[in-house]
């Protein structure tokens, strides 16, 4: 089985059946703050009841569970779409499927907690054709940086990285993601309110691409330690793949990328 078994109609359809993948998300959140010294205040508690309410299929729940559920799924929405476009171009194209199947999904969950959502058969399939621009009104949408954004001597950054491989495709993986992932966690904090150091996050961004590319000889120590906490995403990934069952070597390559440059990023802290 592979990741088009999300695109399934069981898969990701209703609270209950997404609690499980809000939670990989709200703790990913939480674990980069602790990582860093940001103070969440009592955002774990948040989660862990806002993924019990999904659980139980509750879509009423106190504003800052709907407020992280939201973020974490409007932001997830989003992302898989922009990661593709860092992707070497066979990958890019099964990427493509994947991202707008996963997208309507969400946001059609994450409509349920927002609001936006249609009420007739009619309007649904209108609805999920243009992916629930009702809901994007209400949530509106976080921005993701593509190639062309994150220029290295006046070429996007993948064209560092070569190759059609699953070496390219993991290495890509990271390249995108050392960008994305710090998107996708300023998007998600600003939502729900934690505080974090938007310097830092800026440099981050400006350092990395060339970094990643292999155009960089080194990243400051602020930032190497905030990517060596955002790379945690390697457990996200793991633990996705895992409860889905997806059997994807694509998935598999892309955590163990991950984690080697998780793994990397520590050895070199001070």
């Amino acid at each position: 089985m592979t990741a088009a078994k999300l695109l399934w109609p069981p898969a990701l359809r209703s609270p209950e059946h997404t609690a499980e993948y809000f939670g990989f998300g709200a703790e990913y959140v939480v674990g980069v703050c602790d990582a860093m010294d940001w103070d969440t205040g009592d955002l774990e508690e948040t989660a862990e009841d806002a993924k019990a309410a999904m659980e139980r299929g509750e879509t009423e729940v106190p504003e800052q569970q709907r407020e992280l559920i939201v973020a974490v799924l409007v932001g997830d929405a989003e992302f898989w779409w922009p990661m593709g476009k860092w992707l070497p171009r066979g990958y890019a194209l099964l990427m493509r499927g994947l991202s707008h199947g996963l997208r309507r999904k969400l946001l059609k969950v994450a409509g349920e907690y927002a609001g936006g959502l249609p009420e007739g058969p009619r309007d649904g399939f209108h609805e999920f054709y243009h992916a629930y621009p009702g809901v994007r009104e209400v949530t509106g949408e976080p921005s993701f940086s593509t190639p062309g954004d994150c220029l290295v001597d006046g070429r996007p950054a993948t064209a560092y990285v070569r190759g059609l491989g699953l070496d390219s495709f993991g290495r890509r993986t990271v390249l995108g993601d050392s960008v994305l992932h710090v998107e996708w966690f300023e998007y998600v904090a600003d939502e729900v309110g934690v505080e974090y150091d938007e310097e830092l996050c800026r440099r981050a961004k400006e350092q990395s691409p060339a970094y990643f590319a292999g155009e960089r000889g080194s990243l400051d120590s602020d930032v190497r330690r905030l990517q060596a906490a955002m790379f945690s995403d390697s457990d996200w990934i793991r633990e996705f793949h895992d409860h889905y069952q997806l059997r994807s070597i694509l998935f598999r390559t892309a955590a163990s990328h991950i984690e080697e440059t998780a793994a990397e990023l520590e050895a070199s802290l001070d």
